[in-house]
């Protein structure tokens, strides 16, 4: 019986030790955009929550580099070694979309942001970077 029993407190701690490691918790950096004029860096924190099977969500807070800030939801995909998530900020002049993608490392996620501009105005792209 105690074999038995070892074998399978082994085998649970295997199973629960398997697959994705968590992104939840806070997650804090910058998005580094620029257009063939002028670049912008903005401020951006996640409080990333993981979901079921692969999905993943987070509350996200940007900071603009005009002063605004943009608080909203972004939600997607997660690998375990790539994340993807998008969200939308409603605000005064219409609706602005999020982007987030890139690669999970142990304490550092690095990819590309986009930002899209409500009115055909046009979109922002460029560097990710969040750290925990």
């Amino acid at each position: 019986m105690r074999a038995r029993s070892t074998v399978f407190v082994g085998t649970t701690l295997a199973v629960l030790g398997s697959g994705c490691s968590t992104l939840s918790g806070k997650w804090v950096g910058s998005c580094e955009y620029g257009d063939a004029r002028y670049g912008y860096t903005s401020a951006i924190t996640v409080q990333m929550e993981d979901g079921t099977g692969s999905d993943v969500a987070g509350d996200v807070n940007l900071d603009m580099f005009d002063g605004r800030t943009f608080k909203g939801r972004v939600s997607g995909l997660r690998s375990d070694t790539w994340l993807e998530m998008d969200g939308t900020f409603q605000q005064e002049d219409g609706e602005w979309k999020l982007t987030l993608n890139g690669d999970i490392g142990e304490d550092v996620i690095e990819g590309d942001c986009g930002l899209i501009v409500p009115l055909g105005a046009g979109s922002l792209s460029g560097d990710l970077t969040l750290e925990r």
